[in-house]
Order: C-alpha cells, then structure tokens, then sequence
C-alpha cells in the first residue's frame, strides 16, 4: 500500500492509511465504538491524536519556512484536548472486513489482514464534531466514512500539513537540517504543483531532490548531509557487492517442508529495532529532531544517530563484512560478498585502484584524502594478509569510517 501510494496523492495515502487494519490495530481504533454516557465509556483517543501529531499537522503552527508560528513568544498549538475528544468520536465504527465488529483484530485471513476495514454504521457516532479549536464543524448525521473522510480532508488543507510534510521527506532524502529557503520552496509545491494540484507527492519528491541545495550539496558542510540509518549500511553492503543468499530448508520436527533462499540476517535487534513493524514507539525508529547533545546546543537535527548508541554498529558491520562467527546473532549467515573484482586488485598491490572502486561504490566520491591516507597505510602495513582477509578488512575501514556514515 505505501508503495502504490507513494508517488500519488497524499490525501490519498492518509485516506489508505486510516483505513487499514494493520494501522487500526496498531494505533487500536479498530473496534472502536462510540461512546455510552449510561456506563461513562468514550471512544479511543489514539488514532484520533496521532493523525494529528504524527501523519498531517504536527504539535505547533508553522510558517512555510518550517519556523514556528507565535503569539506572545509562545508557539501556537494546533489543536487542544478537546480536539482530540471530537476527532475520537470520528473514527468510530470500523473494525476488519470479517462480518462482524470486533474490539480485537484477529485477523484470520489474507483478506481481513490486508483488506481496508469496513464501516459498522450502529458502533459509530454520528453527532456533530467541532476540530481545530472549534473552527471546522462536521455536520450531525453523516455516516462513518463521511465522516473520516471530511475529518481527513480537513487536516489535508491545513497549512501546516505542507511544511510539517515536506521537512521529514527531505530529511529522509536529503538533509537533516535544510535551510528555510529549500524547506519554503518544497512546502510551496506541496501547496501546489503548478497545476492546481496540492499534494503530489512525485512533484514533491522531484522538487526535493531536484532543489539547488540538494545538488549543490556541500555548500554549508557543517549543517548540511544526513547520516546513515544503521539497516542502510547492511543493505548496501549486500547490493554493493552482490551477496548471494544461501540454500535452507524449512522444517517442522523432523519434516523437511520446502527449501528457499535467505540471507539468514537476523541481526535487526542489534540494529536497534530497524526490522519491520519492529519500531519501538509509534514515533517510529528515531525522532526527527533527535541529536546528541553537542549538535542540539548548536540547533542542528542528526535523527539517525538515536539509532547508533554508544557502541556504534561497528561490531555488526565489521562481523557481516569479515565473516566473524562471533558476533551475536551473525553466526548463521549466509550472505556471500562477491569480491572477486577487489580481490585481483589487492592481489596486483593496486591499492589505489581497489580504493577508487571503493570510493566509488560504498562513498560516492566522498572518501576524504586523510581517510584514504590512512586506509592505504594499513593496507600497506598489512600486505602479508591473504588477499580476501585484507579486502575485507579495507572495506570495513571505509565503511566505519565518518566519510561513509555521513552523506553529504
């Protein structure tokens, strides 16, 4: 869904996201019955506050620039609590398409767990709903999905929706810390695409990555690039070197049931929770205002690096790389490098060759010179290793190394 999503609306995408039932259950509005003042229940609150804060408008008014709105010196909340109690008893009626309201998805088949819910018109309160700060009204009467769906629009056109979007898509693409001048120029797109259209996600994304600040790059290299999410190092290090993936054979006792084809990668727990749906929060993996607290003092944004920890991820990077039998949770794999191409070049001493290539597949050019004179040392220091141990070896310096974490 995210994927056929992705280049479309993004009204479109908050609408196919409301209604499926993994995020139903997963933010437990699926099931979620109107209130019953005789017993004092009300409806779930989480769905209701978390399309606010997390998927349209975010906690504060902000300008096109991405800059928070004021009044007083204070910033202006985007919605209250009461807010939240309204746009509650929107998203009530819904549960999975199995033929019945169900408070807990037990997803029983391909169907229910991949189908949009479906409205139950009894479970949902059709009274009139006041958002954002009373200002929008959704008229008494109106069933479930007219009611989601003018709920959904209503946050769609607010203006915060463009900024608010637009900052983390360039954070995750390009910059962790853009300038207000390329966060206006994304924002204003979002806005419009040219063509009367407000959110076009492929015109968004193409002005992002296509923006004067995104190719001229390192016009400000103390604020601009972003580091790399530490699942981001593993799968490059697989494509960039073509691993293959090794032959297993499922079992059940002493059945042998299939045989398939697996890296055998089970290193997401040391890769802080980065395996799917295995975020440990509904702010998903990393914040994207986190930073450690020498970058927070100077205002600047490093998300990824909530991920890192004080160990790094050296230990995993370095085991995947030289085969190390060691590292928890690696002693099983079974993703093969293909080095046959840097092998030959360390064989022939051409480190200036194997560094290029290196340089160029794993740093995009980015490899500075003081990392490259110290790499080449090594490697000159160490020419007696056989030649794939030292290959490896190099490729782990480069890859643990600032040049290739931060990208610029």
């Amino acid at each position: 869904m995210l994927v056929k999503d992705a280049f479309g609306n993004f009204e479109t995408l908050l609408q196919d996201v409301t209604y499926h039932p993994a995020m139903g259950r997963y933010l437990s509005y699926l099931g979620n019955a109107k209130g019953d003042p005789k017993v004092g229940s009300h409806p779930d609150e989480n769905y209701a506050r978390e399309v606010m804060q997390l998927f349209t408008i975010g906690l504060y008014e902000l300008n096109m620039d991405g800059s928070k709105k004021t009044k007083k010196g204070k910033p202006i909340p985007t919605y209250t609590q009461a807010d939240i109690r309204q746009m509650a008893k929107v998203f009530t009626g819904l549960s999975d398409d199995n033929g019945q309201f169900e408070a807990e998805a037990y997803f029983n088949s391909f169907h229910a767990r991949t189908a949009p819910m479906a409205a139950f018109e009894s479970e949902h309160d059709s009274s009139e709903k006041k958002i954002l700060h009373g200002q929008k009204v959704i008229a008494a009467g109106g069933d479930t999905k007219t009611d989601i769906n003018a709920a959904l629009h209503i946050l769609f056109m607010h203006p915060n929706v463009a900024p608010f979007i637009s900052k983390q898509l360039i954070q995750r693409l390009v910059t962790s810390n853009p300038s207000p001048e390329y966060m206006e120029r994304v924002s204003k797109v979002f806005a419009d695409n040219g063509k009367g259209v407000r959110g076009d996600l492929k015109a968004v994304v193409k002005a992002i990555l296509l923006d004067d600040e995104a190719l001229r790059g390192k016009h400000d290299p103390d604020t601009f690039g972003k580091f790399r999410e530490p699942l981001l190092y593993v799968s490059h290090l697989f494509r960039a070197f073509h691993a293959k993936n090794g032959e297993h054979t499922l079992q059940q006792g002493d059945t042998k049931l299939y045989r398939y084809q697996s890296f055998n990668f089970n290193g997401t727990g040391m890769m802080k929770q980065e395996g799917s749906l295995e975020a440990l929060t509904v702010f998903n993996y990393f914040s994207p205002d986190d930073a450690p607290s020498v970058l927070k003092k100077q205002g600047l944004a490093a998300p990824e690096l909530e991920l890192y920890g004080k160990e790094g991820i050296d230990d995993v990077l370095m085991g995947l790389i030289t085969k190390n039998g060691f590292v928890y949770r690696l002693y099983n794999i079974t993703a093969e490098l293909q080095l046959d191409t840097e092998k030959a070049l360390v064989h022939e001493k051409k480190y200036d060759a194997l560094l290029d290539r290196l340089d160029l597949v794993l740093t995009a050019g980015d490899l500075s010179a003081d990392t490259r004179k110290a790499i080449k040392k090594y490697m000159q220091e160490h020419a007696t290793l056989d030649d794939e141990k030292l290959v490896r070896y190099t490729i782990g310096l480069v890859m643990t190394s600032p040049d290739y974490a931060l990208q610029q």
